[in-house]
């Protein structure tokens, strides 16, 4: 069992960014591990097991990685630590607390026009865009219940008034951003809503 790209590490500057489970899955990779559960460094429910902010090294990894891989909570890892004390330890994974319980699989997928934020919604778009004719298919055939939401937000009170008239409808209640991320040309925020 290693210690591979820890919090402490990267809080006493060893590392050059945050250590994202991406980080470590790749690390027991190139390590040569076939599979690897990372246990989570603080209690509870776990977290989502991606950069919390847009980084193209972790996508980068991301992109490469092979194995298998999972992220279990502290207890269940403090747990599995204390059986590894005593000898080897077979483990099986059961999926099927997160398999559907019903024959239809409801989903939502939510976005806004924002399409200029680095390699996340660069990921995003490529997903829609290869998912788009497999999804609609799914709908088609009624093995799916998609609900699709786009992100808007009120203008509020003393925000800049050009922004809030290109972006927004029915006197700033409804306002979605800019879709070529400039008011002064193209698309507005508005056209969108009105769509």
């Amino acid at each position: 069992m290693h210690r591979i790209c820890t919090r402490r590490d990267a809080e006493a500057s060893r590392l050059p960014r945050p250590c994202f489970f991406v980080d470590k899955a790749w690390h027991a990779q190139q390590a040569g591990a076939d599979a690897v559960l990372v246990v989570n460094d603080r209690g509870g429910e776990l977290s989502t097991a991606v950069s919390p902010r847009d980084d193209e090294g972790a996508a980068r990894l991301l992109g490469d990685l092979t194995l298998s891989a999972g992220l279990i909570s502290q207890e269940d890892g403090a747990a599995l630590k204390d059986l590894l004390r005593h000898g080897p330890v077979s483990i099986a994974l059961n999926w099927t607390d997160v398999l559907p319980k019903q024959s239809k699989v409801h989903w939502e997928f939510w976005t806004n026009s924002n399409d200029f934020c680095g390699a996340a919604c660069d990921a995003q778009r490529s997903f829609i865009k290869s998912f788009k004719s497999i999804g609609k298919l799914l709908q088609i055939k009624g093995l799916v219940d998609f609900h699709p939401h786009y992100l808007i937000w009120v203008c509020q009170p003393g925000s800049n008034q050009e922004e809030c008239d290109s972006q927004c409808i029915a006197n700033g209640a409804y306002c979605c951003p800019d879709p070529d991320d400039d008011i002064s040309r193209g698309y507005a925020g508005r056209d969108v809503l009105r769509g």
